[in-house]
């Protein structure tokens, strides 16, 4: 990998954390030179805006969370198993999160509007990915009849997403885990009373 490539790389990183922490419009340009110890001009030769670092930085920070689950379900066969070893995982990253700042699909999504439309489709983009990993294990509880056939996987996995993102910003506003915690529980029991 050249030199360039590493240093964008670097600012791609390190603007992740500062952007999941601060936010789009908390996050100055001297934040991230500070981070990063880069002149502007250093920073800018890789990024034609702040908008196009905070849309990279975005994909960075997702793809960090989503790769950090993928490892925590390995082995997990059956849709039960996978379901309630998402919720355990869940409460771990609560405390120890595998992106500094937490949730970066709640974060960016609490922030985006029409002023940065790519991010702001980045981060449907993920919301949308996550619902559809959830759906999918729900249909494949249904079709391997592990839950029974009344359970409609895409209103659950809609209510999975948004219980999780309510429990996450209720405990980020309060600095308490036992949000995520409870909300965890009850879904862990809201999966096994569907299983046949």
């Amino acid at each position: 990998m050249r030199n360039a490539d590493l240093t964008k790389e670097s600012i791609i990183e390190k603007a992740a954390v500062l952007f999941n922490t601060k936010g789009f419009a908390g996050t100055s340009i001297q934040d991230i030179m500070d981070g990063t110890g880069l002149k502007k001009g250093g920073i800018y030769r890789h990024f034609i805006s702040k908008e196009e670092m905070a849309v990279a930085a975005f994909r960075y920070a997702y793809q960090t969370l989503k790769k950090a689950y993928t490892e925590a379900l390995a082995g997990a066969i059956l849709p039960d198993e996978r379901l309630l070893r998402f919720l355990s995982t869940l409460k771990a990253f609560a405390i120890n999160p595998p992106v500094k700042g937490g949730c970066p699909i709640l974060n960016a999504a609490t922030e985006v509007d029409d002023t940065n439309p790519v991010l702001r489709e980045e981060v449907k983009k993920a919301a949308t990915e996550w619902e559809s990993i959830i759906c999918r294990i729900f249909q494949e509880g249904i079709d391997g009849q592990f839950f029974s056939p009344v359970v409609n996987p895409l209103a659950e996995a809609r209510f999975f997403v948004l219980t999780i993102e309510g429990a996450i910003m209720l405990g980020k506003l309060h600095k308490d885990t036992g949000y995520i915690e409870q909300v965890a529980e009850i879904l862990a029991a809201r999966v096994i009373s569907f299983r046949i």
